[in-house]
């Protein structure tokens, strides 16, 4: 029984390959890892796809996506809501290239088993609408634009390392 797919330096064509295949192989997975090399023009659709086929992976448990040279936005959307014994959420995308936008736009309030959550870009957004996991113990944030905390960041959280556009981690214990 396949458990724990470890992906490194995806291209472009291999991420559209995993976005058909995950579907069909999922029932076990507990931990998935991908690492991306792609570009602004077209490797953000295939992350896209790929990441949306991760709705029907109702059992995974630990999800790392590190996206390098992405150029571009990526959105947390409903995939994400949909994974409800996720208990560690990292998704990280290059620092060093500006337009690299991790945007939060669908409330994780249902992701009760999250206890680690990791989101980092050039910039983070959070939508006014969307709620962080409500049990994280540990928030891991890194935005290179921000000098500000998203609104959703409560002292509910036990401990919080964040690196704001300084780009050097500082902890705080709520």
């Amino acid at each position: 029984m396949l458990r724990s797919i470890n992906c490194y330096h995806l291209s472009q064509a291999q991420l559209q390959s995993l976005a058909g295949w995950l579907p069909r192989h999922w029932q076990n997975v507990r931990s998935l890892l991908l690492i991306c090399n792609i570009n602004a023009e077209t490797g953000a659709g295939e992350l896209a796809t790929c990441l949306d086929a991760l709705a029907t992976a109702g059992s995974l448990q630990q999800l790392t996506v590190l996206a390098f040279g992405l150029g571009t936005a990526l959105s947390v959307t409903s995939w994400c809501a949909a994974l409800r014994q996720l208990r560690e959420l990292c998704m990280s995308l290059d620092t060093r290239y500006y337009l690299n936008i991790l945007h939060i736009s669908t409330s994780m309030a249902g992701l009760t088993a999250v206890t680690r959550l990791e989101l980092a870009g050039c910039s983070v957004l959070v939508a006014a609408s969307a709620q962080l996991p409500p049990n994280v113990e540990r928030l891991w944030l890194q935005d290179g634009s921000s000098a500000e905390l998203p609104r959703q960041v409560s002292p509910v959280f036990g401990v919080l390392e964040w690196a704001s556009g300084t780009k050097k981690p500082c902890s705080a214990h709520l």
